[in-house]
Parts: C-alpha cells; structure tokens; sequence
C-alpha cells in the first residue's frame, strides 16, 4: 500500500496504455510462454489479449480506470502470465507504482517485473497519465491523445437479501493483492451476465 500524497488527492481517469514486454521469461518446456498482462487499481481490474510464444509481445492496449481519493490506495498493480493450454495459467511476475507521479502529465515508464524470488523476469513499456480536472496543470489535450480506449469499471459489492446472514458472504481472492480485492457477490443464481462476465475476467488474478 503506497502512503497517501497531496497529488493523489484529486478524482480523475487513470489512463495506461500497455505498450510491450520484453524478454519474458520461459516457463513452459516447449517455446516461449504465451504472456498477458493483468492490471488493477483500487477496486477495478483489466486484461491485455494473449500473444502467443513470444517473448517480446506487442499489445498497444490502452484502459482508463476510474480514480477515487477516498479509497486509501494510488498504486497500478501489474501481473504478466503464461497462459496456460490446460490448466491454470502461470504467474511469471508483478509490478507496481504510484499514480501521482503522472498526476496531469502523460510520459512513459518502463517497468521490471519480478517473481516471488526477487528475479527480474520480463519488462514492460507503458504510457501514464493520471488526468484529474480539478489539478493543477490540467490540460484536456492529454488525454485526447490516447486512442482506442476501454473504460473499465469499478466491481461493486453486492448483498443479496434473499439468502440467510451467515450466507451472504463468499470471498473471492485475487492474486495477493489486497484486501480491496475481496468482494461480495451474489450467489450464481441470482447474478446478472454482466455480473458473471466480471467474475470470470477477475479470476484471472488468481
């Protein structure tokens, strides 16, 4: 958890643009590894498309992901996978920052991603800005600038009335990252297709 700082202070989109990894390391006794990202920051999650066997894979996949300053949390949360063609897909590696750094002002950064052990095991390029109106230095035209953008949605609680109170809970955890990670959520019957969609792509962190 990064400590909380006056630039982080304001509400606004945060913009990455997963630009490329390098050097992703092999994990799978045959070929390269298949890799794709996962991001996440605060109570949203995304997902880059798979490039199958290679190392050096090019996504140029841009989201925007809703800022809130009153959830005590400004770090961008990656993870890269192998995926897997049986099986669960495998954790390579994760990288983190803080958004207030990019606070009004679009640059690029240029990540390490380390395993459990402390190994740096690939390296990604990525395009930043965290654009908040009501900071300093705003200028609409940032964010103009990125194209072919998915807006990615906060996941909400959800408490279903129909179940008894020692049922309403189920929690769902993903990839280490946080408590703010841990939902609640109807149980199958009564989900919505958007409600499963979203509780497919976010087992993705598991």
């Amino acid at each position: 958890m990064s400590w909380p700082s006056k630039r982080t202070e304001y509400a606004g989109d945060v913009y990455v643009k997963v630009v490329q990894l390098f050097n992703v390391k092999k994990v799978g006794l045959f070929g390269q590894s298949d890799p794709f990202v996962t991001l996440g920051l605060q109570n949203s999650s995304a997902q880059t498309q798979v490039v199958k066997n290679n190392a050096n894979p090019v996504y140029n996949e841009t989201f925007v992901f809703k800022y809130d300053p009153a959830i005590d949390d400004n770090e961008i949360r990656f993870r890269v996978y192998d995926q897997a063609t049986f099986g669960s897909d495998t954790s390579i590696g994760t990288a983190r920052f803080s958004i207030e750094y990019f606070l009004n002002y679009k640059m690029n950064k240029r990540l390490e991603f380390k395993s459990d052990k402390g190994e740096i095991v690939a390296e990604g390029e990525f395009e930043i800005l965290y654009d908040a109106p009501e900071g300093p230095n705003y200028k609409p035209e940032h964010a103009e600038a990125f194209t072919e953008v998915q807006k990615i949605e906060p996941i909400v609680q959800l408490q279903p009335r129909d179940t008894k109170p020692w049922e309403q809970q189920k929690e769902l955890r993903q990839g280490g990252y946080g408590s703010h990670f841990n939902k609640v959520y109807s149980k199958p019957s009564t989900q919505t297709p958007q409600q499963r969609a979203q509780l497919a792509k976010l087992r993705k962190y598991r």
